[in-house]
């Protein structure tokens, strides 16, 4: 059960991350267009 929550943990962590990556990016491309505009 410790084993399985730790890596579920783990996991969720790791689908976390790429999701503030998209984010910054999305920031940064709508700041681009904005400037843009």
């Amino acid at each position: 059960m410790i084993s399985g929550a730790r890596l579920h943990k783990v996991i969720s962590q790791n689908q976390v991350k790429p999701v503030i990556k998209f984010r910054r990016k999305a920031d940064l491309i709508s700041k681009k267009t904005a400037d843009i505009s």
